[in-house]
C-alpha cells in the first residue's frame, strides 16, 4: 500500500505524462489548452506537486 506521498508522486507524474502526451518535445498543454514551452511554465501553488500553468494562466492567477 502506497503512502500519502507516494500516492502524490503518482499522481503528478500522470497528470505530467498526460500534459506532454501530443504536443513537440520540450513542451507542455496548459490546463487551458494552451502549448507552452516547458522552460516558460510557472507552478499554480507552493506544492511540491503542482503542475505548470502556462504564463497566461500564471499571469491571471497572481496578478490581479
Amino acid at each position: 500500500m502506497n503512502d500519502f506521498l507516494e500516492n502524490m508522486e503518482s499522481a503528478a507524474e500522470l497528470i505530467w505524462e498526460e500534459a506532454t502526451a501530443g504536443v513537440p518535445e520540450g513542451h507542455f498543454r496548459c490546463v487551458c489548452g494552451q502549448v507552452e514551452e516547458i522552460s516558460y511554465g510557472q507552478p499554480i501553488s507552493n506544492s511540491p506537486y503542482a503542475m505548470p500553468v502556462c504564463r497566461f494562466c500564471f499571469e491571471r492567477r497572481f496578478n490581479k
